[in-house]
């Protein structure tokens, strides 16, 4: 009979702790979508900086190389 009264008292503070853990879990998850963001702005800015590097330098050669594509 003892055994059954604690193990109830066990259950019923895992229960009242629920809320506690729910705030903590949800306050984690909110960190990594935060984190989650910050990655895919980084990862977009480095990209586009590379495609424009990439334009600008193909632009430059044919700016440079442009007599030899005019024949007249």
């Amino acid at each position: 009979m003892a055994e059954e009264r604690l193990a109830n008292m066990r259950t019923v503070r895992a229960f009242v702790q629920e809320h506690n853990e729910s705030l903590v879990y949800n306050s984690r998850i909110d960190n990594v979508l935060r984190l989650s963001y910050k990655e895919a702005l980084a990862r977009g800015c480095f990209w586009a900086m590379v495609t424009s590097c990439i334009s600008l330098i193909l632009c430059s050669v044919l700016v440079q190389n442009r007599k030899n594509f005019c024949y007249y």
